[in-house]
């Protein structure tokens, strides 16, 4: 009796936990992404497309205009979400109509607004 219980508990201790294991890691584990060139052709937007972009941001909301400026602003100079959220009022010169660059720009260039 002695080792039917212990075998008995030795399987259902390791058995067990093996298979749901394996079916938690297969679970668990996300599906691989494809790579960007498999799905699509190209990195950027177009012209056109960031036009679209622009109208529709310009027609939602109290705050269209500034929505619009920003994404023309993120499309002008390529700056991504967290560079664009990034930028103070002191690297922004309204009266030259000039950017200074910060820690994502060349810092000593000015870039046209």
């Amino acid at each position: 009796m002695v080792r039917s219980s212990a075998y008995f508990t030795r399987t259902t201790k390791t058995r067990p936990t093996i298979i749901f294991g394996k079916v938690f890691q297969m679970l668990s584990t996300p599906p691989r992404k494809p790579k960007n060139h498999t799905v699509r052709s190209r990195e950027h937007l177009t012209s056109g497309e960031v036009e679209s972009l622009l109208q529709a941001a310009k027609g939602e909301g109290r705050h269209g205009q500034r929505d619009a400026t920003l994404i023309l602003l993120m499309y002008r100079h390529g700056l991504r979400v967290s560079e664009a959220i990034s930028l103070r009022w002191d690297q922004v010169d309204l009266k030259q109509g000039v950017m200074h660059g910060g820690i994502w720009l060349q810092p000593h260039y000015l870039y046209p607004i």
